[in-house]
């Protein structure tokens, strides 16, 4: 497991692969703290490079369908949205 909670740490070499990726990010809460954390989807060979879909499939509003959205629009959408409740980050 690689925790993203510092800026720059070795997640940052994780390339992306939409087809057949070897791991995963999962938001994850310790005591309280949500921390971004990467899978593996299966085993790894020493020297394989590790890949992951930047997207991410969610369900619509409607449950009915699945459509992919990238995980930047969202944390864009958090952030617009908290601006909007006067919270500062």
């Amino acid at each position: 497991m690689l925790d993203a909670l510092r800026y720059s740490n070795k997640s940052k070499f994780i390339n992306h692969e939409r087809d057949t990726p070897n791991c995963t990010a999962k938001a994850v809460s310790v005591c309280g703290v949500h921390h971004i954390t990467t899978w593996a989807l299966r085993n790894i060979a020493v020297g394989e490079e590790l890949v992951f879909d930047y997207g991410y499939k969610k369900k619509c509003c409607s449950g009915l369908e699945k459509r992919r959205q990238r995980v930047l629009d969202e944390l864009q959408q958090a952030a617009f949205t908290d601006r909007l409740n006067g919270h500062r980050g």
